[in-house]
């Protein structure tokens, strides 16, 4: 064996550790010319020594790959030629009972539980193994490497750390085992890695049987071991040995695919996977990239004392026009989606602020109704609990076109969900699916949405009329709303959110609220009709959010997740789940009843009035008494795709073409 390198800083001081840790400075130099010289010692005593001192230095330093060579040659020089091939714990008290022995103790030997239950099984032929050649072993579920080097072999658990691939399937290059896919090195004596010493495989206890041709391990600690260190991988499923349980960002999709090659629709449906929420939001077009260009000389902010007015009215034009203190309201979001217990809060919450609230398209919660003089109802395509006669109790109302996350396809809501109080509003027997199409299926031209239209006026004595849209055909779907004769129109651009929708349709429809709102506006605009309310929603969280999009050309905005977040949500998207924690998107009693409506409904008080009186500083800053004085002139962006998107003043010298 050729000496140890000394050349390492850091192993230098721990020479120096080591040989101030000895009792006798002259043992230093017994030990080391022992090993590096001969390899034979005065006792097992001094070696045992030598080995302690040696694993303490390796903890370290970081398990250097020299040292744990040096550590790893001594145990397999004493073990084979010396102590009988024993194992790894009857070596360690064998030097114990030899170092009790030169103590002159007594020693009460005290076996281990693995030992005592030790399992030696025969995974090989020891005469067949080929030299430095990985082979593979199935041991307790785990998959092991086994690596014969000369008259000595080393067992590993079998897989490598970086993506799982069977490094039985490597090869041997100089002292290190490498697997075949990605070329990850680890030592074929101790399993450390040599590029990354913090990468080490799992070494198990082996033996080498002569007499009968085996080589054997524990099964009962492979066993113990796998249970610390459960594996994933289905080896009766066809390519399951081979698997690749990592995400890779550079093949996302490969599990999906796989998943669909496999088992069809069998475990996701015939809509596919369906998740809660809208796309996240660091997938959209960020409001955090619009800038405010507040007032100074050519236009001047106002004082502090100035009073900012908040007033939104929609749809100015009806006999009776809906009024606002404030221009946000809480956005459709269906009883059902949405337990009883939240809808009555942000019902509540909403009406302290002075503002409403939709009745999304489950149907009228009387509950939810009653607590707010500012009610919007929506009928959808499945007319849930619709009648006539309901919109005397309202003071708005409007047809679902459709969701930023969801539009073009239908809903179900299963049987066991329509119970109690929901079958009830959505005029169902218990028990029964209830099913939404993906429109209406008796509204087809904007003449018949006209006649329902012209009905609800006159039933409810001229309240306005609006359409709820997603940004889809956002130009052609406005006319058809013009044609009808509306007089307001929400807007849900990509960012909307839903309480459970086929994620094949949310995340790949809508145009971002951004320049759906800019579009919208534009063509209203084109159109000469201002008198038309436009609101937006989709993915707008707070006061500046708001700000920039009233700026951007809406009158007002519907909110949900702020709604929501407002009242206890915790943001999990787990909404389909049926087991939102704080009882909000739940049915479940035992957890509907950890919301306590009225202290909700503060929060939701306190959160729209707190937005607002932040949106006020905002106005004075840039010059305006009213929040729907601001315009296009109040924006400017450093961001070229803002720019473009949306229409707003590029910040920059150059002029963009």
């Amino acid at each position: 064996m050729t000496a140890i390198k000394y050349n390492d800083p850091q192993i230098q001081k721990s020479l120096l550790d080591l040989n101030a840790s000895l009792k006798k400075e002259d043992q230093w130099n017994i030990v080391e010319n022992k090993l590096f010289k001969t390899f034979k010692f005065e006792s097992f005593v001094i070696a045992f020594d030598w080995m302690s001192k040696v694993s303490i230095i390796a903890e370290k330093i970081g398990h250097h790959p020299e040292w744990f060579n040096v550590y790893n040659t001594v145990k397999v020089h004493l073990t084979t030629h010396d102590a009988g091939g024993i194992s790894d714990y009857d070596f360690k008290l064998a030097m114990e009972m030899e170092q009790t022995k030169a103590d002159g103790k007594n020693l009460v030997q005290e076996k281990s539980p693995q030992s005592q239950s030790s399992k030696k099984v025969n995974i090989a032929a020891w005469s067949k193994l080929p030299d430095r050649k990985p082979t593979y072993a199935l041991v307790a579920n785990v998959d092991l490497v086994l690596v014969r080097y000369d008259n000595q072999i080393s067992v590993f658990f079998g897989r490598c750390h970086h993506r799982g691939a069977l490094l039985s399937d490597g090869q041997i290059e100089g002292k290190n085992l490498i697997c075949g896919v990605h070329n990850w090195d680890y030592r074929y004596d101790t399993g450390v890695s040599e590029y990354n010493n913090s990468e080490v495989l799992k070494k198990f206890n082996s033996w080498i049987d002569i007499k009968n041709d085996a080589v054997l391990v524990d099964e009962n600690e492979i066993a113990a071991w796998n249970v610390e260190n459960p594996q994933p991988f289905n080896r009766e499923e066809y390519l399951g040995l081979y698997a690749d349980n990592n995400e890779s960002p550079d093949e996302p999709k490969n599990k999906y695919i796989q998943n669909l090659a496999k088992h069809g629709l069998k475990t996701i449906g015939h809509h596919g996977e369906v998740s809660a929420m809208g796309v996240s939001i660091t997938e959209l077009p960020s409001w955090d990239k619009i800038q405010l260009v507040t007032a100074q000389l050519a236009r001047r902010p106002l004082q502090e004392n100035i009073a900012v007015q908040t007033e939104l009215v929609i749809g100015p034009n009806a006999k009776k026009p809906l009024r606002l203190k404030i221009p946000i309201f809480v956005s459709d979001m269906s009883f059902g989606a949405l337990s009883e217990e939240a809808k009555t809060a942000l019902a509540i919450g909403a009406e302290l602020a002075g503002t409403g609230i939709c009745s999304g398209e489950g149907g009228m919660l009387p509950e939810e109704q009653e607590a707010n003089s500012r009610y919007l109802y929506e009928l959808a395509s499945a007319r849930f609990g619709w009648h006539l006669s309901l919109v005397s109790k309202v003071q708005a109302f409007h047809f679902k076109g459709g969701q930023g996350a969801k539009t073009g396809t239908g809903g179900h809501l299963p049987g066991g969900k329509v119970i109690g109080k929901i079958a009830k509003v959505r005029g169902l027997p218990e028990g029964t699916p209830a099913i939404s199409p993906p429109t209406f299926t008796d509204l087809i031209t904007w003449q018949d949405y006209a006649r329902v239209a012209s009905e609800v006026r006159e039933a409810s004595g001229g309240i306005p009329i609006g359409f709820k849209i997603s940004a889809q055909h956002i130009e052609e779907d406005i006319d058809f709303a013009l044609s009808v004769g509306v007089d307001y129109i929400i807007l849900d651009g990509r960012g909307g959110g839903t309480g459970a929708a086929p994620e094949i349709i949310k995340k790949n429809i809508s145009v971002p609220t951004i320049p759906a709102l800019a579009r919208a506006r534009l063509h209203l605009d084109n159109r000469g009709r201002r008198d038309i309310t436009l609101i937006i929603t989709g993915g707008l969280r707070t006061e500046s959010d708001f700000i920039k999009a009233l700026a951007l050309g809406a009158d007002g905005i519907a909110i949900s997740n702020s709604a929501i977040q407002s009242i206890g949500c915790l943001g999990m998207r787990a909404c389909h789940t049926n087991n939102c924690p704080v009882g909000i998107a739940t049915q479940k009693p035992d957890l509907r009843s950890r919301l306590v409506v009225q202290k909700s409904a503060e929060q939701l008080r306190n959160f729209l009035e707190s937005s607002i009186h932040l949106m006020k500083i905002l106005a004075r800053a840039c010059g305006h008494s009213h929040l729907n004085q601001f315009s296009m002139d109040d924006l400017t962006t450093f961001d070229r795709d803002i720019a473009y998107l949306a229409g707003i003043k590029y910040g920059g010298a150059v002029t963009l073409k």
